[in-house]
């Protein structure tokens, strides 16, 4: 035993007078038998990372992170709930190194002299800050998107579209997770293993809504996003035709739409390949961790990421470049637009708008109550 904890299990003793002798032994056999990690004895200091190194391991170069931290306004010293205290550059790079790779805490104790703990707690402070400042703000970044509407339907038009009007591709995607237990017994007595397993791809997953445009979403009359056929006709979306009696015309509209409607998949692929921690199914627990909460900040990051370095596969595609990372994220600082989530579908990435939209929880609240109802 470390002389540091025999002196701390000596104090302890000493305080509590009272504590029976039983609870004594117990609380000693504990701390002999249980036996803690070494910290490495190493000082973080993200000023001495090279660019190179900086790309690889938190998907910024070093002036990225440091104008990323300035436009998050992440102050310069982070405490979190339970009192830890680092620095801002140090809390930003635990959450982008966290999010680029499904590394362990352990892994991560090498680079941040730290414990697992404190490494954890860093995290989901991180993640709730960037959460709770942003997610009802940089969807709708309206000052930019009112500016460029035109820009994104001539863009569609130029690569073939036959229908006008159209700025932006619906679909949706499932993240995987890890399965969770049954909770037959629980409060409300739910089993998250039927809701949350998905018949078609046959695995646990929760889904979310995206929106693919070529460089910014917002509802306009007369602009329309073109979703595939489920979709359906609505006030501010048109989908494809479909039946068995569509003419050759109609076919080949349909032809040319979904050809262009793949540009939504590139979309997920973007940012399940930047921040792959949400795409590991083993370390997304449900109501163990934030889960939906880890995929808003990923996406959130995935457009910093293109704004910053002026585009990505689908800007390129439709030729259209993302506005700057300062006009992005100080737009999404000032920003308080509401929006009526019924009539319109709401975007976070400024060259792949996707407004991530947790549908599988919605889905268990309204199946419990449902089932509460009629018992």
């Amino acid at each position: 035993m470390v002389s540091s904890e025999t002196a701390l299990l000596q104090w302890y003793i000493a305080k509590n007078k009272y504590m029976s002798r039983k609870k004594k032994l117990r609380f000693m056999l504990l701390l002999d038998q249980v036996e803690r990690p070494s910290i490495p004895a190493v000082t973080f200091d993200f000023a001495s990372y090279t660019d190179a190194n900086s790309e690889l391991e938190f998907r910024f170069d070093v002036a990225g992170v440091y104008e990323l931290r300035s436009l998050l306004r992440i102050s310069d010293t982070v405490v979190t709930a339970h009192g830890d205290t680092c620095s801002g550059d140090t809390a930003l790079c635990v959450m982008l190194a966290r999010l680029a790779f499904p590394t362990r805490y352990y892994d991560m104790m090498k680079t941040v002299e730290r414990g697992t703990a404190w490494l954890c707690r860093v995290l989901l402070h991180m993640i709730d800050y960037v959460h709770d400042t942003f997610a009802d703000k940089l969807f709708m970044a309206e000052s930019i998107v009112s500016a460029r509407m035109e820009e994104y339907c001539k863009a569609v038009e130029a690569k073939g579209a036959p229908t006008e009007g159209v700025f932006g591709f619906p679909d949706g995607t499932k993240v995987a997770v890890c399965r969770p237990s049954p909770r037959r017994h629980g409060e409300r007595g739910e089993n998250l293993q039927k809701h949350l397993y998905s018949g078609h791809k046959r695995i646990h997953c929760l889904n979310y809504q995206a929106v693919t445009a070529p460089d910014g979403l917002y509802t306009f009359e007369g602009k329309f996003l073109y979703g595939d056929p489920a979709y359906g006709a609505r006030k501010y979306i048109v989908s494809g035709y479909k039946g068995n009696s569509v003419s050759a015309d109609e076919s080949d509209v349909n032809s040319e739409m979904s050809r262009l409607r793949e540009s939504v998949e590139w979309n997920f692929k973007c940012m399940k390949t930047l921040w792959s921690y949400v795409d590991y199914n083993k370390q997304q627990k449900v109501r163990l961790s934030p889960v939906g909460k880890f995929v808003k900040a990923a996406m959130l990051l995935t457009n910093c990421h293109n704004c910053y370095y002026g585009g990505n596969q689908i800007s390129q595609y439709f030729d259209l470049p993302p506005p700057s990372l300062q006009d992005y994220l100080g737009y999404c600082a000032r920003s308080s637009t509401t929006f009526n989530t019924q009539d319109t579908i709401a975007h976070s990435n400024p060259c792949i708008f996707a407004h991530v939209t947790d549908l599988s929880n919605n889905s268990i609240e309204r199946r419990s109550t449902t089932r509460l109802e009629q018992s």
